[in-house]
């Protein structure tokens, strides 16, 4: 090994380097010296870069979202626990806006206080590969003095309308308008997701994505009972969960007097059993599996007319009807049998776990 003649050589080597062009070289003490990483929620949302909170529909991701939301925009107390780090917080409401009214009520009527200032929501469509809207929202966002805070995208799907996520292009395309609007804002976005038609797979989509995003939070379900955990986390390793709940607040009533209810997360003690169930591969209970999810994704959280009491709140759910209209068109089979194979495969997802049917409803168990 070649050895150093003096002490002057060793002492050049551990000055910085002076910058050239747009690159500047660092010593080892400058890398030592540079700031420690900062965070929204100590160990899971970090204060720069790119989040995901991700999970199945009905898993209360959503709920879960505007509640981290509200505590950092009002760090006043500690969320599951953990320590947070105040900062403005904007939530761009895609999915579901106008359910927010009463998800906003419902918080405010459980913690017995108005939403914090410093979480505002903004509802208009936007598109995260359109320069426009990305300009259009950085400049709203920053009038409001949300530079360098939290952007919450909720959902990614609705923030990309007619791409296919699948599609290594199109959601290069989603993630380079992520950063894009990242970069000009600082601080951090936050995109909800939903999972693959495999859940055990992570997030929808191509896996670019896996590989630009800072902190991922998934979000799992069984039953009624829920939890988060880190999915993957760079240079981090906690595998902690936090299981919480969804509790029913009648926030109003309807003009026949009906009750008109939300939810709102509350922290629960202990840890669920969470079983992983993989999806059928192949055949017909394939093909109902995927377009079962397809109907479910698109008929919301409503709740169907006559639904019996065990489907849990803010499950997506069909009647049975139509969920077996939705699925025999995508049968490869004889016309005349694909009402019967359609009943087979629901019943036999029925068996494997994966939904359940009661009540002439049909939802993901």
């Amino acid at each position: 090994m070649k050895k150093i003649a003096d002490l002057a050589e060793v002492v050049k080597l551990a000055k910085p380097m002076a910058q050239v062009g747009r690159f500047r070289v660092l010593a080892g003490n400058d890398v030592l010296n540079m700031p420690p990483l900062q965070w929204l929620v100590r160990g899971v949302i970090p204060a720069q870069g790119l989040a995901c909170i991700f999970g199945p529909s009905g898993s209360g991701k959503s709920f879960l979202t505007l509640d981290m939301a509200a505590a950092i925009a009002d760090a006043w107390e500690k969320w599951f626990g953990l320590r947070v780090t105040t900062a403005p917080v904007f939530y761009c409401a895609l999915e579901g806006e106008f359910g927010f009214r009463q998800r906003v009520m419902a918080w405010q009527t459980h913690k017995g206080r108005n939403l914090p200032a410093g979480l505002r929501f903004i509802m208009q469509p936007l598109d995260l590969r359109s320069a426009e809207d990305r300009e259009a929202l950085a400049n709203a966002v920053t009038a409001a003095g949300g530079a360098g805070g939290l952007l919450i995208i909720d959902t990614l799907n609705r923030a990309s309308p007619g791409a296919d996520e699948n599609s290594s292009r199109d959601m290069g395309e989603i993630i380079d308008g992520a950063k894009l609007l990242q970069l000009k804002l600082g601080g951090t976005v936050l995109l909800v997701h939903h999972t693959g038609k495999d859940p055990t797979k992570g997030p929808r989509g191509h896996t670019s994505l896996n590989n630009v995003i800072d902190a991922f939070v998934e979000v799992q379900r069984n039953g009624e009972h829920r939890q988060w955990s880190i999915y993957k986390e760079k240079d981090e390793n906690d595998k902690a969960t936090y299981p919480f709940r969804l509790e029913v607040v009648e926030v109003e009533t309807d003009e026949y007097g009906d009750p008109i209810t939300s939810c709102v997360v509350v922290t629960e003690d202990g840890k669920a059993e969470f079983r992983r169930v993989l999806p059928p591969k192949s055949g017909h209970q394939r093909a109902a599996w995927v377009a079962l999810g397809e109907i479910l994704r698109q008929a919301g959280n409503v709740r169907p007319a006559n639904a019996p009491d065990r489907l849990p709140v803010g499950s997506f759910a069909v009647t049975l009807e139509a969920a077996i209209d939705g699925i025999r068109e995508c049968l490869k089979c004889e016309p005349k049998r694909r009402t019967e194979r359609t009943q087979q495969a629901l019943n036999g997802l029925q068996s494997k776990g994966l939904v359940v049917i009661e009540g002439g409803c049909v939802w993901l168990a």
